[in-house]
């Protein structure tokens, strides 16, 4: 195979296109990573880069070698002339001069019209463009003694200059056979393809990824409003979560879901926002409603429905008000349950007492809520919620 098909920033695009399809076979030994996705992606993109560099600036200059059609004109020349010299060898002169050609030695006279004919278009193919024009001499200058008479005159000076010389000094072209010309851009236009094709792909990778990782806590990304369907369906929303830190709320209400932070922990809930900004372009704040610690105008039904339909989320900071809710819940969602109703978002229950939730509740919960989209995270540790 031809290695000048490619110049060096052709055969770096190759190189770097071979590396993406590896991180993705890492990606599907290993699975979800933060990294993998997006570095493969970027060194697809560098790698066409340098691939559009090598076609532009190399592929497209290879000139084709004409060097066997030259040879075999001049070839054919030389075989007409040797017939004419055979035939009229009698004829031709032994006398040679240093100007003349190699065929200055067949004598015109006494040759028919046919042969004229015939000579003329032999010497008019041999004969190149630059001796076709009338020579001029140079104005030679007097003899004065000077270094520019001494080496012809101030044209041969000027000959010299640099910037006549570096009109002389241009890069000398690839020449390749004619088919190996054809192999080289169909190989660059095979390179620019892939990668392109690679591209594409790396994007539905990077936006599988961002999917598969959305209900992996740890390895999730920055929160996007997208709907729940989305990424329940690569990932499936965990109904029980245990977390040794406290839950990121911000980051619940900026992937659009609902929320119901129970805790007993006043300082706690007067950290929390009374809303959070996201990305949307339904509604780029979410509210953040206060509920009392014994029941008054937000009753427990009011909060149920409330971030069922998503208008707003909760913070409970009274540990009675808060098993008191969760016993409504169960309630409520086993009726949801029974005519097979679901939420369109997430909703998620944020449990941060300092007494742990009772195992029967914890597991008659997480029945409900694999059937109606709820999810219920327990602080073990939690003190504050960002």
């Amino acid at each position: 195979m031809n290695s000048d098909f490619f110049n060096l920033a052709g055969y770096i695009s190759v190189f770097l296109w071979g590396v993406v399809p590896i991180l993705w076979v890492i990606y599907a030994i290993t699975g979800p990573r933060r990294w993998l996705c997006p570095m493969a992606l970027m060194l697809a993109i560098v790698a066409f880069f340098f691939a559009r560099h090598n076609s532009t600036n190399y592929v497209n200059l290879i000139q084709p070698d004409r060097s066997e059609e030259i040879a075999a004109q001049q070839a054919l020349e030389e075989a007409s002339r040797q017939a004419i010299k055979d035939s009229r060898g009698k004829d031709l002169s032994d006398v040679r001069f240093a100007e003349d050609s190699a065929s200055d030695s067949l004598d015109r006279a006494g040759m028919e019209q046919d042969d004229l004919k015939y000579m003329d278009q032999v010497n008019k193919t041999g004969t190149p463009d630059w001796k076709k024009g009338k020579k001029s001499r140079t104005a030679g200058g007097v003899d004065d003694g000077s270094v520019e008479s001494a080496v012809g005159g101030g044209n041969a000076i000027k000959a010299a200059d640099s910037e006549f010389l570096e009109g002389m000094e241009e890069a000398v072209p690839v020449v390749m056979m004619e088919e190996d010309l054809a192999m080289a851009h169909r190989l660059d236009s095979l390179n620019l393809k892939t990668i392109r094709f690679l591209i594409a792909l790396g994007l539905v990778m990077v936006g599988y990824d961002y999917l598969k990782r959305a209900n992996i806590y740890g390895k999730e990304s920055f929160p996007l409003s997208l709907p729940s369907a989305w990424l329940n369906g690569l990932t499936p929303l965990p109904v029980v979560v245990e977390r040794p830190s406290p839950a990121d709320l911000a980051r619940l209400a900026k992937r659009g879901d609902s929320f119901v932070y129970l805790t007993d922990d006043k300082e706690s809930t007067a950290k929390i926002p009374e809303s959070f900004r996201r990305v949307s372009l339904c509604r780029e704040k979410v509210d953040v409603l206060r509920a009392e610690s014994e029941l008054g105008t937000i009753d427990n039904d009011f909060i149920f429905e409330t971030i069922w339909f998503g208008r707003s989320s909760f913070v409970v900071d009274s540990a009675a008000r808060s098993e008191q809710l969760i016993e409504r819940f169960l309630e409520l969602l086993t009726k949801r349950k029974e005519t097979r109703a679901k939420v369109k978002q997430s909703v998620h229950v944020v449990w941060d007492l300092k007494t742990p939730m009772p195992e029967v509740q914890k597991q008659n919960f997480a029945i409900l809520a694999k059937a109606t989209g709820f999810s219920l995270i327990l602080n073990s540790q939690g003190n504050t919620a960002d």
